[in-house]
């Protein structure tokens, strides 16, 4: 079973996506985009894990990120839907963080195998595994960076941050 909250399903919904249990039931919500070319599945895994896999135009699914939680998925979703917006708006581009010496206090990422593949974590030293990216580092840095610093921050700061014409209070522009 599996569910999100309503803050995140409104957040898509600003962000142009549509949130459906595709298959009826609570085993998988989808997100998809207006006009329907991309598709974001969640899912819970047997190992208790929450995973996101996506679909463009149609195509088959493919793995896209896990994490430990649904909060931390939430959080990823946050990011994901976010940037969608800005884009939506037509808002200028923000400078989020993406490099090692950006991750928030606690968090690292370190390459590891996984299903028989290398893959970059989020971890913490307290958790251990945190975040599963996929692609290589420098995609794997574009999603795991930011999602150490949403984990850290409330909601409303994230929203606020995505929403600002400046992007504060958490970004600035891109130059």
């Amino acid at each position: 079973m599996i569910s999100v909250s309503d803050e995140l399903r409104n957040w898509a919904q600003s962000a142009g996506y549509a949130v459906d249990n595709e298959d009826g039931s609570t085993h998988q919500i989808m997100f998809w985009s207006r006009g329907g070319e991309t598709r974001y599945f969640v899912k819970a895994t047997a190992d208790g894990w929450v995973q996101v896999d996506c679909s463009d135009r149609l195509q088959p699914e493919y793995f896209l990120f896990s994490g430990n939680s649904i909060n931390v998925v939430e959080r990823y979703l946050f990011g994901l839907f976010g940037n969608a917006m800005r884009s939506h708006r037509r808002l200028p581009l923000l400078a989020t963080p993406m490099t090692e010496d950006e991750l928030a206090g606690g968090y690292g990422i370190e390459l590891r195998q996984v299903a028989g593949k290398d893959r970059y974590t989020l971890v913490t030293k307290s958790i251990g595994a945190v975040a599963i990216a996929s692609g290589g580092k420098v995609s794997a840095y574009e999603d795991l960076v930011p999602l150490s610093v949403y984990l850290e921050t409330p909601i409303a700061e994230i929203e606020q941050s995505f929403t600002s014409d400046d992007g504060r209070p958490l970004f600035t522009l891109l130059d």
